[in-house]
């Protein structure tokens, strides 16, 4: 589960700067879905912004 306080969920955004870090939030749900030579099965994963 990742909880990003500073995400934002509407696309008005000027910037990547302004977007709140959703980069982090990016990374952790390929991060969580894939491994070197593969896919993850089963894999659940939560965000909570």
């Amino acid at each position: 589960m990742l909880f990003s306080r500073l995400g934002k969920t509407d696309p008005s955004f000027r910037s990547l700067h302004d977007a709140g870090r959703l980069d982090i939030v990016h990374e952790s749900i390929v991060a969580s879905l894939f491994f070197s030579h593969g896919l993850r099965r089963n894999v659940v994963f939560h965000t909570v912004l």
